[in-house]
């Protein structure tokens, strides 16, 4: 909801977004990790209005998350 919130934008798919990081994220730094890698993307694709965020986007910022 921050991103949304700090972008003015409206993540579509929100829900299964949300579920997919907390299922995948063994803890907090991780979720944490995984947030703010989600954030970065959307400032460097500069997303803005509403936007679904791919399953690959998805699994490639956890893929990522998840090594460290």
């Amino acid at each position: 909801m921050m991103i949304e919130a700090v972008h003015g934008i409206r993540i579509v798919n929100f829900n299964a977004l949300a579920d997919s990081l907390a299922h995948a994220a063994g803890d907090r730094a991780q979720a944490s990790r995984a947030t703010t890698a989600l954030n970065i993307w959307v400032v460097i694709k500069n997303i803005s209005g509403e936007i679904e965020i791919q399953d690959d986007i998805i699994s490639r910022i956890l893929e990522h998350v998840m090594k460290k």
